[in-house]
């Protein structure tokens, strides 16, 4: 049987629509005093529909408090060999202006373009809002602490192409921003491209399997495929919508290519700089919720799978909790834990462990 869609998955309306912007250019353009000034400005910004001026690649960076670190990432996006590319810089209505920090120092980029938001609705929003605005053949998103591999995006389409796919993913590895170093491939299961399906997808888009999890991945899209969607990201969701956007996406048929080479440097999130607000409780939640859909259409297989997701990311949340508990040395609520969740003297163990030998170094 293959996998069903719940017709109810998600509010197909985004509500931060284009009135709740306040405007749109690239960096030679004035700020709009009123919407109706912001969609003259952001149809000037934008290039034209002429063939001439379509990209190979849209790169959509969502923005929130980025000034300090988003150069690295746009200058990885345009330092891209062999693809023609379109950069837009979504501020997340940022209140140190980072926006304006990228118009200033890109001024003399015609295909840097920058969209200032009024009202902050989180990065699925606002990478949302970049898609509806790309004229690239491809989208990519890059989030602003993050960076492209050199040539990645010219090999990405170029597999695309070749495979008819919708969308191709490629491994990753962490950047730890502190001691300027990197990790080594962060998933070593796939030695060889080939399709992701959705079962393969949610059983591998799970924490605690020793490999990245696929809900983290960033994939690039072909873009008539992901504008035909009216909401590609769940805009009222602030972590993990990139797997439950990834899940629909493949969930309707849409052909999802994994490579092996590694293309995307992730920034480690020890390094500090990520602005996500961690809730693995609303994660584990939209995945049991999804789990009950496809029950109830009668997708055993994938119900499974999902609800396996859940457990992973409960457990997960309960090491989280536990650890920070044990940073603030609150011994009574680490006990109550360890009473209500034996599993937890594990995480306890592992824990004590590390700290320890940081003490002896």
């Amino acid at each position: 049987m293959s996998a069903a869609t719940p017709s109810n998955f998600f509010s197909s309306a985004g509500p931060f629509e284009a009135d709740n912007l306040l405007h749109c250019s690239n960096s030679s353009n004035a700020l709009c005093s009123d919407s109706r000034d912001f969609k003259q400005d952001l149809i000037r910004s934008m290039p034209s529909d002429d063939s001439s001026s379509v990209a190979d690649v849209t790169v959509v960076i969502a923005a929130y408090r980025a000034t300090g670190f988003i150069r690295r990432a746009i200058d990885s996006a345009l330092d891209q060999d062999g693809a023609s590319i379109q950069v837009i810089v979504v501020d997340d209505c940022c209140p140190e202006g980072t926006g304006g920090f990228v118009a200033r120092h890109y001024q003399s980029f015609d295909n840097v373009h920058v969209i200032t938001l009024e009202v902050n609705g989180g990065p699925g929003n606002a990478r949302n809002i970049g898609i509806r605005h790309a004229h690239g053949r491809w989208i990519a998103i890059l989030d602003a602490d993050d960076a492209f591999e050199q040539g990645r995006l010219a090999r990405l389409t170029k597999a695309g192409e070749a495979a008819r796919a919708d969308a191709v993913a490629d491994n990753v590895r962490y950047y730890d921003a502190i001691n300027k170093s990197f990790s080594k491939p962060a998933i070593q299961r796939s030695n060889f491209a080939h399709e992701v399906d959705i079962y393969e997808f949610v059983d591998r888009a799970r924490p605690g399997t020793g490999e990245l999890d696929f809900g983290l991945l960033k994939p690039i899209f072909r873009t008539e495929a992901v504008q035909a969607m009216s909401e590609p990201y769940p805009a009222l969701v602030r972590h993990g919508e990139d797997f439950l956007f990834y899940f629909r996406f493949i969930l309707h048929g849409r052909k999802f290519i994994f490579a092996p080479e590694v293309g995307y440097s992730y920034t480690a999130r020890s390094s500090g700089l990520s602005q996500t607000r961690v809730d693995y409780e609303s994660l584990r939640l939209d995945t049991l919720r999804l789990s009950v859909a496809q029950d109830e259409l009668g997708e055993r297989r994938l119900a499974a799978l999902l609800r396996k997701r859940a457990d992973a990311l409960d457990r997960l949340g309960r090491e989280r909790r536990i650890m920070e508990l044990i940073r603030k040395k609150a011994v009574a609520q680490v006990l109550a834990s360890v009473l209500h969740h034996p599993t937890s003297a594990i995480v306890i163990a592992k824990t004590l462990k590390r700290w320890l030998l940081q003490r002896s170094l």
